[in-house]
């Protein structure tokens, strides 16, 4: 009897056993066989040439990645600090659940006011339309755009960009390019003089083409409403100095940030420039495009601006300008009066 009872243990701690090595195998093969890992590339040129600069303070300084599952259920929320600003980064994420996955970037997040509070793990749960539609307000008497290449230096520029329907498979290993888009517009001017002294540039007003608000996402197609929008001037702490006849060299006077100015309506008529100089000269506003009636986001405006004297007593400004992306090669477009 004694024996028999033995016999009985050890056959229940067998089936015991099995049952244990059963369930342990199946919750690692979970585990293991149902993930994939994902090497994410962001890269902030259109082109997308890893070769082409970018501008000091241009790239990504902070970057935030939500992986979301085909229904929008954020199952990833990663935030990064860099202590550089390079155009192009790149991600390793093991572990990732098999299926259709959703990628969503947004890149100096601080630079529109967003923070962890707003954005962080436990908080945005859901990626839908109503988060891909919000809208970046300037708060009161605090923009945060328009903005100089000297006021950029602490947050850079906001960056955002997505890429859904991506299949992961099983144990897979996959790299995947996300582009991403600043989320404003840059205008550069240079200045070259071929009048017969130096001119003193001491400050410049542009026109009411700057709007108070945007699309965080790029191509979304709610337009923010109750957008106003209003001129942009500065007064230099120096006068910006003109040297006579550098034709070879012009001057970059000033780059400038700014929110795109919605397509829909026409803002060609307010595209305008003036400069303000200690020479004493009456330098009229100019218009700087003609036949464009948008800025979008990620693309910049070039303005060559010359300085010439017609005659003894008259001097005049002359511009041309040319429209590209954020760093490819541009596109020339004559000069005009």
């Amino acid at each position: 009897m004694k024996k028999t009872k033995q016999y009985i243990s050890l056959l229940l701690a067998a089936f015991m056993a099995a049952g244990l090595s059963s369930c342990i195998k199946e919750d690692y093969a979970g585990a293991s066989d149902e993930t994939a890992t994902v090497n994410l590339v962001f890269d902030t040129r259109a082109n997308g040439d890893a070769t082409a600069p970018v501008d000091e303070n241009e790239g990504i300084k902070t970057m935030r990645v939500y992986i979301t599952d085909e229904q929008g259920n954020v199952e990833f929320n990663i935030y990064q600090e860099y202590t550089d600003d390079q155009a192009q980064r790149t991600l390793t994420i093991l572990g990732v659940p098999v299926g259709t996955k959703n990628f969503y970037v947004i890149a100096n997040e601080k630079s529109v006011g967003l923070s962890a509070e707003e954005l962080g793990e436990g908080v945005v749960t859901t990626i839908d339309d109503e988060f891909l539609n919000q809208i970046i307000t300037n708060p009161d008497g605090n923009a945060y755009f328009p903005k100089m290449r000297n006021q950029i230096g602490e947050l850079g520029l906001p960056i955002t960009g997505m890429k859904t329907d991506v299949v992961l498979s099983e144990g897979s290993d996959q790299t995947i390019q996300i582009d991403v888009k600043h989320a404003v517009a840059k205008v550069v001017l240079n200045v070259t003089n071929t009048s017969s002294e130096a001119i003193g540039l001491t400050g410049f007003s542009l026109g009411e083409f700057f709007v108070n608000k945007t699309n965080l996402f790029p191509d979304r197609e709610t337009i923010p409403a109750g957008i106003s929008s209003e001129g942009y001037s500065q007064t230099f702490g120096a006068p910006v100095t003109i040297p006579v006849n550098n034709e070879d060299t012009p001057v970059e006077v000033f780059t400038c940030y700014f929110y795109e100015t919605p397509v829909g309506e026409n803002y060609e008529k307010r595209f305008t420039l003036k400069l303000e100089n200690n020479n004493g000269l009456d330098l009229e506003a100019k218009n700087f495009l003609t036949g464009v009636t948008a800025i979008e986001r990620n693309t910049q405006v070039v303005i060559n601006a010359t300085i010439s004297r017609e005659t003894a007593v008259d001097v005049t400004v002359t511009l041309n300008w040319r429209v590209k992306e954020w760093d490819t090669e541009s596109i020339d477009v004559p000069a005009f009066d």
